[in-house]
């Protein structure tokens, strides 16, 4: 008799979800009790999003529950999850009616919170946000110095979860929506929807992040670091727009009515002639910087004749680069000459000088798309 025709096929774990193939490996952990499902019930888990439950329910058909749901006994006979409502939620897919469970009597409400936030914080599979709004719902219900015990987290930490209460809606979804989880990036964000009024760019990194593109820290506090610094600018030009317009003279009640029209005409005028300005002032920049590449060259010349060794060529070279760059920066500002320091090196990896200053002159009247600091 031929024994491999009666020989019953392996399990073939390569047709298995990645959820069984684990369970495969597990061995059944000791248990008080199989309770029915109709008998158990959840109240205010940490966890609110319970994925690939039909994933979990085939591992449960394949297996059995290997790993037993923690539950409370209450004076009613019914019995509360601490531990386990992904698998109570699996169960009935699975087609079983009871469940394994451990039973604890005579806990607190507080003892039953500290047991599910441990639990959650072993399996480090909580989002984002449903680990600020656990740690929101804590600091409400115990305070924030319980709350610290229950997340075994630190002050600074807890804050950070908390500040969450404080974002605009349109911060707050980002969390929500797992588009960002770094509550150090989302805390540069909040500020930065906070000071513009129309949140232009906030709304540009959020059009980038629902493209895929992840915002990191640096890219952040910069971002945020530059808006404050024209925050800054704009009310300082505010301020003494303010001043220079309580210094004039007050007018007369019997200014003739010819007069109205031209005062009304003069913001008009004063725009175009300070957009003539800045376009004067761009264009006398930018000739400086065709006239500093003359002399750099015409200095590198010079020295080559002279016999100059490579050390001295670039003591020399270095002291023109900086008495034509640092007082350029001092004009931008420190935050934002930092800024643009570093966006220059990221662009120099990948162009040269020349081919960067060409795509400057090329398109210097638009901006082109995606664009940022």
């Amino acid at each position: 008799m031929n024994t491999s025709s009666t020989k019953k096929p392996g399990l073939d774990l390569g047709k298995l979800s990645s959820v069984a193939k684990i369970a495969v490996n597990k061995r059944p952990q000791p248990i008080d009790a199989e309770i029915e499902l109709e008998r158990i019930f959840s109240v205010g888990q940490v966890r609110k999003r319970f994925l690939n439950l039909e994933e979990l329910a085939e591992s449960f058909r394949l297996n059995g529950i290997l790993e037993p749901l923690l539950l409370h006994e209450e004076p009613d006979g019914r019995y509360r999850v601490i531990v386990g409502e992904r698998r109570l939620r699996a169960a009935p897919l699975a087609g079983l009616t009871k469940v394994p469970a451990l039973i604890k009597r005579g806990l607190s409400e507080l003892q039953i919170r500290r047991m599910q936030v441990s639990e959650n914080n072993d399996r480090e599979d909580l989002s984002a946000f449903e680990e600020a709004m656990g740690v929101i719902e804590d600091v409400e219900r115990y305070g924030s110095r319980e709350a610290m015990l229950i997340w075994n987290r630190g002050e600074a930490w807890i804050s950070k979860r908390v500040a969450v209460n404080r974002y605009a809606e349109p911060v707050r979804a980002l969390l929500e929506e797992d588009l960002c989880g770094d509550f150090e990036v989302l805390h540069c964000l909040k500020q930065i929807y906070d000071i513009e009024a129309d949140h232009v760019e906030f709304e540009r990194i959020r059009s980038r992040m629902l493209q895929g593109i992840p915002l990191s820290r640096d890219d952040a506090r910069n971002t945020l670091a530059r808006m404050k610094s024209w925050k800054q600018q704009q009310q300082e030009i505010e301020e003494r727009r303010s001043k220079l317009e309580q210094v004039k003279p007050s007018r007369q009640a019997s200014s003739s009515s010819e007069e109205q029209p031209k005062a009304k005409k003069r913001p008009e005028k004063e725009s175009k002639r300070a957009g003539k300005r800045l376009e004067s002032l761009l264009n006398e920049v930018t000739q400086r910087g065709a006239g500093g590449e003359v002399r750099f060259s015409d200095m590198k010349a010079q020295m080559a004749s002279l016999g100059h060794d490579l050390q001295h060529m670039d003591w020399v070279l270095w002291q023109g680069f900086l008495a034509t760059t640092l007082p350029m920066l001092e004009g931008l500002g420190s935050e934002r000459a930092s800024a643009y320091l570093k966006k220059l090196l990221r662009e120099l990896k990948d162009q040269s000088p020349m081919q960067l200053l060409q795509a400057v002159r090329a398109g210097k009247d638009e901006i082109p798309d995606g664009w940022k600091i």
